[in-house]
């Protein structure tokens, strides 16, 4: 994940570095273009990071709706302010020029929304398949609280009958009542130890069913 989003950033910040073509009398404009492209897209990459884990999470998804409006009004002056304070620095410094130079706000607010909408439209994706996942788990976890509860009831009617099976075998003196109790002994070795693993093999489920149709 961490490999495919440098490899989506840098192609995004090449994109506008290559396909760039400054007018003939303004030469230095490339230049220009470049130091403001740059620092625009890694003031991006940083509110992108930051609406993802922080105030999507802080603020949308709990419902606080004007926080989160509000954060992101702030997030966006202050990423074109500063985009565009760094680029006259650098324009006054290479042409000797102090004059002051009003903030562009259109292309930045352009980027601005595009890397909101993505950052949150990826939330909210990541946020349903947890939902989901979160869903299946507790079904699982339902189905095997069920299977315990009729575990729980058959088992011991089926105890209290064996037992009154055997009692009425030692009543008669019975030769099958030492394999009688053998029997149940397995069978209850088979409930209460081998089935709380994953997987039983075949056999053990064989001699369990030929051992209770024999009790």
């Amino acid at each position: 994940t961490i490999f495919t989003q440098i490899l989506v950033w840098t192609g995004l910040l090449l994109l506008p570095l290559i396909f760039f073509r400054p007018p003939p009398d303004m030469p230095n404009s490339v230049s220009h273009n470049s130091i403001h492209v740059t620092i625009s897209f890694f003031l991006l990459i940083g509110f992108y990071y930051l609406n993802y884990y922080v105030l999507i999470p802080r603020f949308y998804l709990k419902k606080k709706t004007a926080f989160y409006l509000i954060s992101v009004i702030g997030l966006f002056f202050a990423v074109t302010i500063i985009s565009n304070l760094f680029i006259h620095s650098f324009i006054i410094q290479s042409n000797n020029n102090i004059g002051p130079e009003p903030p562009i706000f259109g292309p930045a607010m352009l980027f601005f929304v595009v890397v909101l909408f993505v950052s949150l439209g990826l939330r909210m994706n990541f946020e349903w398949k947890r939902a989901e996942a979160e869903k299946i788990e507790i079904e699982k976890e339902k189905m095997n609280a069920e299977l315990s509860y009729l575990k729980a009831q058959v088992n011991p009617h089926f105890l209290f009958n064996t037992l009154n099976v055997i009692y009425t075998l030692a009543t008669m003196r019975s030769d099958q009542t030492a394999e009688a109790v053998m029997k149940l002994s397995n069978l209850m070795r088979y409930v209460i130890v081998d089935v709380q693993a994953p997987f039983v093999p075949i056999e053990k489920e064989i001699d369990y069913i030929e051992n209770f149709i024999e009790l």
